[in-house]
């Protein structure tokens, strides 16, 4: 499944594809994407809302990094 990520001006964070949250503060969201997790790191971090029929999840708050894990390998996207 496609998966498509939109931050805009480093604060209103939309990903689609998403399964589940597994876990949310301020400082940090974890997903769930196709057994893979999703770290977003950040500031004031809210979850606006998450869609579980269309697998869509959206935050609000200051992002500093989006990482995807996949078992050993991370690939990490840095927003600053």
């Amino acid at each position: 499944m496609e998966q498509i990520l939109t931050l805009t001006n480093k604060s209103a964070l939309s990903i689609t594809a998403i399964d589940e949250v597994l876990s949310f503060d301020e400082k940090e969201i974890v997903l769930s994407s196709d057994g893979k997790k999703i770290v977003i790191k950040g500031d004031g971090l809210k979850v606006k809302s998450f869609d579980s029929e269309e697998k869509r999840f959206e935050s609000d708050g200051e992002v500093f990094s989006v990482t995807y894990k996949d078992g050993a390998a991370t690939v990490k996207k840095l927003f600053k």
